[in-house]
This record gives structure tokens, sequence and C-alpha cells, in this order.
């Protein structure tokens, strides 16, 4: 008497997949930290602004015994000043040697010169040898974040990009002594992609996002769009 269904199991079945489905979307956005990216600077769903540089080494081993003593001087004249909350990130990932040997097997082809063509196959195979063995490449990223000065309740955007900015080149100025160079991508395409390549580590490797970008809140953006919102707008 009405605790028994007597519809279609079918249809049941298919109701119930879709609602585990829009349940597991859900989720996933919802676990995302992200709320938006704007001018390359992440605001995060807990009210925070943070900012991602990505940093060029040096070889330290290939440097002469006073050039390391300076430049351990020098990073720690950066630690000193640069008196706020930092993290360094390194992302990890396999080599792709793939597009390298393309166009180096391009240059095989088109040399006329036997003994030329002696060495390019000698270093295809060399490349390849070395590929095989799991190359491993290194990307070093700087993370900092927007700190709201005490006694302040209320900022605005405008006070979040010169704090920055601020940020930005003071770091740049410390780094530039240890000889490291600062990758300043203040827009949205190289912000989402290095969030993209975090949160997707497989699927990266095979899928790029491309020119339409897709937010992390599930909707489409255009790399050369500003987000609509008021440079005024307050902020809590």
């Amino acid at each position: 008497m009405g605790i028994f269904s007597f519809g279609s199991s079918t249809k049941n079945e298919t109701e119930l997949e879709k609602l585990k489905q829009e349940e597991s979307e859900k989720t996933v956005k919802d676990w995302l930290p992200v709320k938006t990216i704007r001018d390359g600077i992440v605001h995060l769903k807990n009210g925070e602004y943070i900012k991602i540089l990505e940093v060029i080494p040096v070889n330290f081993k290939l440097k002469s015994k006073a050039e390391k003593r300076m430049l351990i001087l020098n990073y720690r004249s950066f630690l000193k000043g640069c008196r706020f909350p930092m993290q360094i990130s390194i992302q990890c990932r396999k080599a792709n040697i793939d597009p390298h040997l393309t166009r180096m097997k391009l240059f095989y082809n088109v040399e006329k010169n036997p003994n030329v063509k002696s060495m390019i196959k000698g270093y295809i195979n060399l490349v390849t040898d070395i590929g095989t063995q799991g190359t491993i490449t290194r990307r070093y990223f700087l993370v900092y974040p927007y700190v709201k000065p005490p006694g302040v309740s209320e900022i605005s955007y405008n006070d979040v990009l010169k704090q920055i900015k601020e940020k930005n080149s003071l770091i740049k100025e410390y780094l530039f002594a240890c000889g490291n160079e600062v990758l300043d991508q203040s827009n949205t395409e190289f912000t989402v992609n290095v969030l993209y390549s975090y949160l997707n580590k497989r699927t990266c490797e095979v899928q790029k996002i491309g020119k339409k970008l897709v937010s992390l809140m599930g909707t489409f953006l255009d790399a050369s769009e500003e987000l609509d919102e008021d440079s005024e707008e307050e902020v809590e």
C-alpha cells in the first residue's frame, strides 16, 4: 500500500545515475578553493588573495666557490628582506621529448652532408635513450598572499592589487641578485594553466586547456577578456 514502487526499473536506474553524477560534480566544485582569477591574482573562497610567480633556477653546481658564496648571501638577503608569508612549490613531471625528436628528424631528412647526418642520428639516439630512463622536468613557483593591514576592516581590490605589485617588485629585485629570472604573468591564462596542471596531474599531459579557458567554477572564460567585476568592489 504505497510502500513498493512498480515503475520501470530502467528509468529508476537512469535517474539514480543522473543524481549521483550531479552530486559528484557538485562535490568537486565545492572542493575547489578558487572563487575567481583576475590580473593573475587568485581569489580564494575563504576571502584570501594569492599570487603565483614562476622562478627560473640557476645551476648552483656550475658556479665557482666565490659565486656560490655570493649567491648564498644574496638569498639570505632575500629571506630577510621579504618579511611576509611565502610558499615555494616545485612541480615535477616526466619530460616530453617527442616534439624535440620530431624536429631533429626533420633536420636529418633534409641534411645532405653524410657526416652531419651521422651526428644528428647519434644525437637522436642519445636523447631517446635518456628519455626512456625517465627524464624529469621541474618548474619552480613562488606563492605569496595579500595580507590585510591590522586595524583595517574593509578593503578594495585596488588595495589588494597595489600590495601584490609591491611584493612582486621586491621579490624580483632580490632574486635578480641571486641570478634568478622571475616570470610575472598578470594574465588569467598563465594562472589557470598552473592550477590546472596541479589539480589534473595526469590529464594535463595529454589534454590542454587551449585558448578557451575552463575556469575552476565550471564556466568558460576567454583569456583576453576581463572578469566583469568593478575594480572598486569592496571585499571582506
